[in-house]
């Protein structure tokens, strides 16, 4: 990877850049915002999408990331008017064709087209499309509904890591809008999934609620649905 004063050479050489941004929460739930440029290289006619770094914010609103963008522009001095594309996820304080960013990137600079982010879009696509598959839709409320309970029960974390091997991956939550991320759920639910039943099956000796859904989930898992699902999506 370039080193970032080399990156913004070449973008300052190839004059038109484009702005790509993103909204993510770090393992201490802090709100960043990823911030990449995409420029055309006339030295060797390739496109380039650069990282330029995370810049940690307080606040998600439409002003606030908007200033994020002039900040890390003016610090690496790269005029607006400069900028020909700008691409973000749906929400409305980055899409919002009223307040959103893109209308206030706009008002500097009226040729910096927005472009919906086409790897959200897929993303979109597929999940609704597998929504309407009975045996996925139904897998996916498992899934989540058994790593978050797993997740909030300290008992239940503490037997799973007993029955873990060593390296085994940690159950990761499972993100409702992002396939990237249920894709990653569902891998740590499979390369941990002898812990996960050992897990269900102890717990679910337990008198209390929690036991009772332990063992509903117990005989999900051990279902041939369930387990091929699983496999099929991963």
């Amino acid at each position: 990877m370039m080193a970032l004063r080399q990156i913004v050479q070449k973008i300052k050489a190839s004059k038109f850049y484009a702005i790509v941004m993103d909204e993510t929460i770090n393992l201490s739930r802090k709100e960043l915002v990823r911030f990449s440029l995409k420029f055309f290289s006339s030295e060797d006619w390739e496109i380039y999408e650069e990282f330029i770094g995370f810049y940690q914010t307080d606040t998600m609103d439409a002003a606030s990331l908007f200033k994020i963008v002039g900040d890390m522009l003016l610090r690496r001095e790269l005029p607006f008017f400069d900028c020909r594309q700008q691409c973000y996820d749906g929400p409305s304080n980055m899409s919002g064709k009223f307040t959103g960013v893109q209308v206030r990137v706009k008002d500097r600079e009226q040729r910096a087209e927005f472009v919906h982010c086409t790897a959200h879009s897929l993303s979109l696509a597929t999940l609704d499309a597998l929504h309407n598959i009975q045996d996925c839709r139904d897998t996916f409320s498992m899934v989540k509904d058994l790593i978050s309970a797993f997740r909030e029960s300290p008992k239940c974390m503490a037997a799973f890591r007993e029955f873990q091997s060593e390296g085994e991956p940690s159950l990761r939550p499972l993100c409702p809008a992002r396939w990237t991320l249920r894709i990653s759920s569902i891998k740590s639910l499979l390369h941990s999934y002898e812990a996960t039943m050992n897990c269900l099956d102890e717990c679910s000796y337990s008198s209390d609620e929690f036991g009772s859904k332990c063992s509903g989930f117990s005989k999900q898992l051990r279902s041939l649905s369930t387990f091929f699902t699983l496999t099929v999506l991963l």
